[in-house]
């Protein structure tokens, strides 16, 4: 087992969250995306969908790390996700408004 003290458990958990606070950017473009009568049916299944994609993440993760071992699982998830991130944000209009695409009307 590593141990890395108080002050390398603080850097874990600075560094959690930083990595995190990309979530208050997604909600508030949700909520910007939504129209105002809708919101309130719309965010239970957001959150939803996010909690069980979260889930199926660990499940896929702890799938993967039983034959390759966690480090080239962990290394794999990051790439996956860097990725992911990279594609989400070359699909901005040439103005760089994502929510404009995103837009819902009733």
């Amino acid at each position: 087992m590593v141990w890395c003290g108080p002050g390398g458990i603080l850097v874990i958990l600075l560094i959690s969250g930083l990595c995190d606070s990309c979530r208050v950017q997604a909600n508030a473009a949700f909520v910007a995306a939504v129209p105002d009568s809708q919101r309130g049916p719309a965010f239970g299944p957001a959150l939803g969908g996010m909690q069980v994609g979260l889930g199926a993440a660990m499940l896929a993760a702890g799938a993967a790390a039983q034959p390759t071992g966690p480090w080239l699982a962990i290394a794999a998830a990051g790439t996956a996700d860097a990725l992911a991130a990279a594609l989400i944000s070359s699909q901005r209009g040439a103005t760089g408004d994502l929510l404009s695409s995103m837009r819902c009307y009733a």
